[in-house]
């Protein structure tokens, strides 16, 4: 049976990317033209109000003459929060679960706890992996794709659909590093046997001897806390025109990385992230 077509969008501030999933998959990318930058995209702050003209031509762009689809949204991971925070153990659901993860966030983000949309992701193990939105900026997604007349499903970030994506690869999913370098962020996520057993992330721009340093400083870290740090199968996704120097310096630390890039071949990096997000408003769809 058919199963309804969805559209995936991952939004950066210099590009973008669409994946339509329906009886074909169809992906296109984008360069962003010269515009004024959407502090929204870069930032954990909901949109200015001058803003959302902006941000309403950008999806009308992304989402062409297709009308009424169900959409998923993938925003770069510093306009909101990642974060690995301990499992509460009263929690006796996942109603509750979320509630108490929300409330342990309140010293540890800027946004008041009670702002926030909070999504948590069960890693099988006594760290739970947690995304956080400012409430008003998922609304203002929500109520600018619903004039546009689509319907939003899922609201993520780039790092959570790459993870994600390769989660459901079964030839990635037992064990690797999955290591993003993205424009004011970097991510490094750990799985062993299908299940994230670590998981850092740094906000900042990183320049190739940053992200290396920062690096060896990730796995040593993780050494002393006795997680076997480097896999066979290390996954490198990098967001920078400088690719080539950040290719040199990770490839004197890690022993054979695989860049995304180039590694994936016929599904371009930023639409391997809109092909997640679009797989995902399927589910919900």
């Amino acid at each position: 049976m058919f199963r309804r077509t969805t559209q995936g969008i991952a939004l950066s501030p210099s590009s973008w990317a669409t994946t339509r999933l329906g009886k074909k998959v169809t992906h296109s990318l984008a360069q962003q033209p010269s515009s004024p930058l959407l502090s929204g995209l870069s930032l954990a702050v909901p949109f200015e109000s001058d803003e959302i003209d902006v941000l309403r031509q950008r999806l009308t762009d992304c989402l062409g003459q297709h009308k009424k689809q169900p959409v998923g949204l993938s925003l770069p991971d510093s306009a909101g929060h990642i974060l690995w925070v301990p499992r509460p153990p009263e929690a006796e659901s996942a109603q509750e679960t979320e509630e108490m993860v929300r409330w342990s966030l309140r010293d540890r983000v800027a946004t008041p706890h009670h702002q926030l949309r909070v999504s948590v992701f069960d890693t099988g193990q006594e760290q739970l992996l947690v995304a956080a939105l400012h409430n008003t900026k998922a609304e203002q997604m929500e109520e600018t794709l619903d004039r546009l007349g689509h319907r939003l499903l899922h609201l993520s970030f780039h790092s959570l659909d790459l993870w994600t994506s390769l989660q459901a690869c079964r030839q990635t999913a037992t064990d690797y590093l999955l290591l993003c370098q993205l424009p004011e962020s970097a991510q490094w996520y750990r799985v062993k046997q299908g299940k994230l057993i670590a998981f850092r992330h740094k906000v900042g721009a990183f320049s190739s001897e940053r992200l290396a340093s920062e690096t060896g400083r990730t796995l040593a870290d993780w050494r002393q806390l006795r997680v076997e740090a480097v896999p066979e199968t290390v996954w490198v996704y990098l967001d920078s025109e400088e690719e080539p120097l950040y290719q040199q310096a990770l490839t004197g630390l890690l022993e054979c990385p695989q860049f995304l890039a180039t590694n994936l071949p016929t599904v371009p990096s930023l639409n391997r992230i809109a092909l997640s997000a679009a797989t995902a408003a399927r589910r919900l769809a």
